[in-house]
C-alpha cells in the first residue's frame, strides 16, 4: 500500500507541475481547470486529449459523465494520461501493476481530497517557472512526504533496514547546493584550464583559490597546464555514496 501511495504521490506532483507550465502534449489540464471550476479540463473534454480510447472505453467515458460520476470518469482518464506519458517519460510514469490502478482511489470533487489541496492550497506560481516556481518544489514535497518514515527510522534503536535507506539517505538537494558543488568541481576544473572570466561571473557560488606560496602555486600551475587539454567530453564524475551503497549490497567493503 505504501509503495502504490508513493507511486500516485509522484505522480501528481509531476502532472501538477506539467500542467501548470503548458508541458504536457495535450495543453489539457489534467487535474484542474483554466477557468476555476472544479471539474478538470481533461474531464471537461475527455476526447479533445490526445489519447487512445477503446470503443468500450469511450462508452464508459460518456456514461459516467451522462451519470456524473466525475471521479470514476477522472480516475479512468487519469490512468490513461499517466500510461500515456509512460511513452515520453518512462522512468517517471514507469509501467505499473494492475493492482497499482486498482488502488487508486482519489477524488477531484472532495474539496478535503488530496487533489483540492495540490491544486488550492499552493500557489500556482509556486509550480510556475515564468513567475518563480521551479522544478524544485517536486523535491521538497519529495521530502516532506518521506519526513515521517526518515523521523521513525532514525528515532528507533537498531539498525537502519532496507526498506527505511530510501527515506533516510534520498533527501533533497537544494538547487543552491547543486549549483555550488557543480561550480566548484566541474567550474573549477574547466576554468583553471580555460580561464574564461565572463563565464566565471556568472556563478554565485564559486569560490576563489586563496593565494599560495611560489612552489605550490608553481605545481598548481603544472596541473592548470594539463586541465587546458582537456575536453569537456573528457570529463567524468563519479558518485561515491551510489558506490558504497552498490558496494554494500554485494556485501563489499
Amino acid at each position: 500500500m505504501e509503495s502504490v501511495a508513493y507511486t500516485w504521490f509522484n505522480r501528481l506532483i509531476a502532472t501538477r507541475f506539467m500542467e501548470v507550465n503548458d508541458y504536457l502534449p495535450s495543453h489539457i489540464r489534467v487535474l484542474s481547470s483554466e477557468s476555476g471550476k472544479m471539474e478538470p479540463d481533461l474531464v471537461t473534454t475527455p476526447f479533445d486529449v490526445d489519447l487512445t480510447f477503446t470503443d468500450k472505453e469511450k462508452q464508459d467515458i460518456v456514461q459516467l459523465k451522462n451519470e456524473n460520476h466525475l471521479d470514476e470518469c477522472f480516475r479512468l482518464l487519469f490512468i490513461k494520461q499517466c500510461n500515456a506519458l509512460n511513452e515520453i517519460l518512462p522512468t517517471l510514469f514507469e509501467k505499473t501493476a494492475d493492482y497499482t490502478e486498482l488502488l487508486l482511489n482519489i477524488s477531484v470533487i472532495d474539496k478535503e481530497g488530496v487533489v483540492s489541496h495540490l491544486v488550492n492550497d499552493i500557489a500556482e506560481d509556486d509550480f510556475n517557472i515564468e513567475k518563480g516556481g521551479q522544478v524544485e518544489i517536486i523535491g521538497w514535497l519529495y521530502q516532506y512526504y518521506n519526513t515521517e518514515p526518515k523521523n521513525e527510522a532514525f528515532a528507533k534503536n537498531g539498525k537502519i533496514t532496507k526498506e527505511e535507506i530510501p527515506a533516510v539517505t534520498q533527501l533533497f538537494t537544494p538547487d543552491w547546493i547543486v549549483r555550488y558543488m557543480v561550480e566548484n568541481s566541474l567550474g573549477r576544473l574547466w576554468i583553471e584550464g580555460h580561464p574564461n572570466d565572463l563565464l566565471k561571473s556568472k556563478w554565485k557560488y564559486y569560490l576563489d583559490e586563496a593565494e599560495q606560496e611560489p612552489k605550490v602555486q608553481e605545481r598548481l600551475d603544472e596541473i592548470h597546464k594539463e586541465y587546458a587539454k582537456l575536453n569537456l567530453e573528457d570529463i567524468h564524475f563519479i558518485d561515491f555514496k551510489a558506490m558504497r551503497l552498490i558496494r554494500k549490497k554485494q556485501g563489499k567493503n
